[in-house]
């Protein structure tokens, strides 16, 4: 095999990266980069890498990147100099058929198992590698990394995959409503690489207003065409397959149940403000649950943050360093880190959920009040759910950067369709670390809707900042009961949160979060062809609850 002539990395490219991300000192500014190398498939599809190496230094390791998102993009600069000066060979990879030059069709998710693995096969038997191999990298980089990690048993030293997870659906469909956000802004941005990385990364940063545009789309099939200017097969296919979540087209792309597998020592890295939170966790709880002792960091991060991916980069230097090393003395104290948001700190514990948490039930009452015993009986309080104005996001866990994370929500809670429930102010400081969940019992004009619950945080001032939220669409669940009721379950995203003295909880019930998910037309057609708005008039009744995560601010925390 030929591989293209050796060229020194940039080491002013090496500084810059060194200072974005908060590295200690490199042990050299000279790396060779070997662009290009082609890596043979089963298959005969050859894919594309460039390999990083240190000059002049001991190699301890290996790190290997598989990105669709291109190997000059952000997220491979970030990884391929900054971690081959600090002692370790890197590879990144184009997935197959993507912008770099790998062969084969593009199709999402549904490869990266076997062409994994297969390029782990070739690792093995280059003269420059060691034998010791780890793994890095987030999003769609970190599930590249989840589909190999069940078969790759201990031939992997370590793996960090970060603000991800090994669920699809759980990405796309969070309690069945599609995230129209995630979808378009993420099709929009692969076919932006088809014309530059650096292109892609920065519409990314600034914010997208023609993938916003496309969101709006009625009929959903043709956000496409009006997002990336073309079908997108793949997109097509998520819409009609939304039929059945459990199906083959599903399971054939998720790895969540081969988890308890993986024997590799882990780090899950996530952000309490990143969409794929709730499965990351799920992840580090089904390994806790094997018997495996992984690691895991939550910050108050958003799915795309500079600062996430500089604390991953600082935890994965020394972890990966000091397990190549065999250096016990730098691993972590503590399996679990968190940010605690509201106190602003971060925290170290022995598990997660926390030792001594323990689920708290306030009640969300006919007068509007939150808290309190709970009522059974009381007029139900409505609003009308107009999928022709449907409710605005302001916040939560969205992909654009500009429109996730903590946000004021005064303009969100004077809309007639959104309804309140605030508790008293508080005499001491109340902290929830841990899952949140709503129980909404509701009553609707039409079989089809949406229920999107969302915590606050409201100061002295009567300030009101989202904290964590969750939504259930109703379509497909089992009918009302004789009263026309049905008693909905919404899983809400797990939060480090302490409210302050002085400061109200408060919840938000609404029918949607749009563009965050897709309007439920309340129409009943299906995803990708609804054109029918029809409005739906909702009921919530007394019983409706909300179930906190409850932890005790004074004493052991661990």
């Amino acid at each position: 095999m030929t591989y293209l002539a050796n060229t020194i990395g940039n080491p002013l490219q090496g500084a810059i990266f060194e200072r974005v991300l908060k590295l200690p000192r490199p042990l050299t500014r000279k790396v060779n980069v070997t662009k290009n190398i082609r890596v043979p498939m089963p298959d005969g599809v050859e894919l594309v890498a460039d390999l990083y190496e240190p000059v002049g230094i001991e190699v301890v390791g290996t790190v290997m990147s598989r990105t669709p998102y291109g190997r000059v993009g952000m997220v491979s600069r970030t990884t391929g100099v900054p971690f081959a000066e600090r002692g370790f060979n890197v590879l990144i990879q184009s997935v197959r058929g993507t912008h770099g030059g790998s062969g084969g069709k593009w199709e999402p998710f549904i490869n990266e198992e076997k062409d994994g693995l297969a390029t782990l096969d070739w690792i093995e038997n280059q003269p420059w590698y060691n034998g010791k191999l780890f793994t890095f990298g987030p999003s769609y980089v970190g599930m590249t990394q989840l589909a190999i990690l069940p078969g790759a048993g201990d031939r992997i030293a370590g793996a960090m995959p970060m603000i991800t997870g090994s669920s699809l659906t759980d990405a796309f469909f969070p309690g069945g409503a599609f995230f129209t956000a995630l979808a378009i802004q993420w099709i929009r941005r692969m076919t932006l690489l088809e014309r530059s990385s650096v292109l892609a990364d920065f519409i990314e940063i600034i914010g997208d207003k023609r993938a916003q545009n496309a969101m709006r789309s009625i009929p959903l099939k043709d956000a496409d065409l009006k997002g990336a200017g073309k079908r997108i097969p793949y997109y097509q296919d998520w819409l009609s397959e939304s039929v059945d979540l459990t199906g083959p087209y599903w399971t054939d792309r998720e790895f969540s149940d081969r988890i308890a597998d993986i024997i590799a020592p882990v780090h899950m890295h996530a952000g309490w403000h990143d969409f794929m939170l709730p499965r990351q966790l799920e992840d580090f709880a089904a390994l806790v649950s094997a018997g495996r002792e992984p690691f895991l960091t939550v910050g108050p991060w958003t799915h795309i943050s500079m600062e996430s991916g500089s604390a991953a980069a600082v935890n994965a230097v020394e972890w990966f360093t000091a397990v190549a090393k065999d250096d016990p003395r730098a691993l972590p104290s503590d399996r679990v880190r968190l940010y605690v948001q509201g106190a602003d700190e971060w925290r170290t514990y022995e598990s997660y959920p926390p030792v001594g948490t323990a689920p708290a039930t306030w009640h969300l009452q006919p007068s509007g009040d939150f808290g309190g015993e709970a009522e059974s009986a009381g007029a139900p309080r409505r609003f009308r759910w107009d999928p022709t104005d449907p409710t605005p996001d302001f916040g939560g866990s969205m992909l654009d950067a500009n429109l996730s994370g903590r946000k004021e929500q005064t303009g969100r809670e004077a809309r007639p369709d959104v309804l309140v429930y605030t508790s008293e102010p508080l005499a001491a400081p109340f902290e929830v670390i841990g899952p949140v969940s709503a129980t909404i019992k509701v009553r609707t004009s039409v079989p089809f809707g949406d229920v999107f619950v969302r915590l606050c945080d409201v100061d002295e001032n009567g300030v009101s900042v989202n904290v964590c939220d969750g939504i259930q669409r109703l379509d497909g669940l089992p009918g009302p009961d004789e009263d026309g009721v049905r008693e909905v379950n919404v899983g809400i995203w797990p939060t480090a949160y302490q409210f302050g003295p002085g400061h109200r909880l408060r919840v938000q019930v609404c029918g949607g979060s749009f563009p965050h998910f897709a309007r439920n037309t309340g129409s009943g057609e299906p995803l990708g062809e609804a054109t029918t708005l029809v409005p739906v008039e909702f009921e919530i009744l007394a019983g409706s609850s909300l179930t906190l995560s409850a932890t005790p601010i004074d004493g052991d925390r661990g």
